[in-house]
């Protein structure tokens, strides 16, 4: 391919380069890519001269293959001629070897410039791209700082807010502390004068109760005092009147118990005096067969006024037996427990009965009773 082919060649594959380029490359590509067509169009330039030399070279070694045939038809006498020929050939021949070198070296001492060149515009441009990301970010961090002391001074001046609201709920919740305090005080005035008030009615209570206990061991001592009589009175007329006097002693035995103190039923014909008492409360020993019986004993009668029965499986009867007649029975269901605790107070005219706390019944009153009847082992309290 002759010189003139390749740089046809060389331009046309530039255009085309040129083309492709010129819609993909940004502007400092195109710089590049036109340094690059200047340095192509020097060493296109540097490859002409080259030729050129080349063909002066030709043209030289043309003339000394002439002189050399000249020197061979003059055979001898041309001899000194023809070295000094070749003298000056090699010289001229060195002389084009060093230009062609120096040449060379100059070539690629610009290419290594120019790619320096283009390394150092491209480098630029990298570091003009560098500064403008570095102050969009350095914007970008200031607008950031400015909206974080922005969202500070919002938050500082809620926070200002908040504390001067809390202040004032304090100093509300101190005001209503203070008056909250002071109603209390009053009230506590209030509750003492009431306790003192109740204080008084206790005591005025418990000297009734008090008069009432005395009232009722006069009674209890009268009572006694009257049976040891209708014993003594028995025991004189004994004589006469036999196994009566006996069954009617029998009768008017009577157990004294201390109230308010638990005593275990010893045996089952046991009569406890409980006259004037209030409230009875029996455990019951065995839940399958139990009684319990509130008597009325005198001199002339023996009345069961409130009689309780039960052989277990869930329910009791209810009955009594007035001056020896018995009365309609009753049966009164209830839940089935391990323990079975039956209290019985007197409430005015009435009993009022009671199991395991829950109330069970309640009945007229129809007589005074004076002794308890109850199986052997159950618990009692009498008050």
């Amino acid at each position: 391919m002759s010189s003139a082919e390749r740089k046809a060649l060389r331009k046309k594959q530039l255009a085309e380069r040129r083309n492709q380029l010129s819609t993909q490359t940004t502007k400092a590509e195109e710089e590049i890519v036109n340094d690059a067509i200047n340095i192509l169009n020097e060493i296109n330039n540097v490859a002409k001269n080259l030729e050129a030399e080349e063909k002066a070279k030709k043209e030289a070694e043309e003339k000394v293959k002439k002189e050399e045939e000249e020197k061979i038809r003059k055979a001898e006498e041309q001899k000194v001629e023809l070295a000094k020929t070749q003298l000056l050939v090699k010289e001229i021949e060195r002389k084009a070897k060093e230009e062609r070198e120096r040449k060379e070296t100059e070539r690629k001492t610009k290419e290594e410039t120019d790619r320096k060149e283009v390394e150092r515009k491209a480098k630029e441009q990298q570091v003009a791209r560098e500064k403008v990301t570095r102050e969009a970010e350095a914007r970008k961090a200031k607008e950031q700082q400015v909206a974080r002391e922005k969202v500070t001074r919002e938050a500082e001046a809620r926070k200002a807010k908040e504390q001067q609201v809390a202040r004032e709920k304090v100093t509300r919740e101190a005001e209503a502390r203070k008056e909250a305090e002071r109603k209390a005080r009053e009230e506590e005035v209030r509750q003492e004068v009431a306790r003192q008030e109740v204080a008084r009615e206790k005591v005025a209570r418990e000297a009734r109760k008090e008069e009432e206990r005395k009232e009722k061991v006069e009674k209890i001592r009268q009572e006694k005092n009257r049976r040891q009589k209708i014993i003594k009175n028995l025991q004189k007329e004994s004589q006469t009147i036999g196994a009566k006097l006996i069954n009617i002693t029998k009768n008017l035995l009577i157990k004294d118990i201390i109230f308010g103190n638990q005593i275990v039923n010893s045996d089952k014909n046991t009569r406890m005096n409980i006259t004037n008492f209030t409230k009875i409360q029996v455990q019951v020993k065995k839940t399958t067969n139990y009684r319990i019986s509130l008597i009325e004993q005198g001199e002339n009668c023996n009345n069961d006024l409130l009689h309780l029965c039960s052989k277990g499986e869930g329910w009791v009867k209810y009955n009594s037996c007035i001056n020896g007649v018995w009365g309609r029975e009753e049966t009164i269901n209830y839940t089935m427990k391990p323990t079975l605790t039956y209290e019985i107070e007197i409430d005015n005219n009435y009993y009022r009965i009671k199991l395991n706390g829950k109330e069970l019944k309640i009945i007229n009153k129809n007589g005074n009773p004076n002794v308890l009847l109850t199986k052997q082992g159950d618990k009692i309290i009498v008050n």
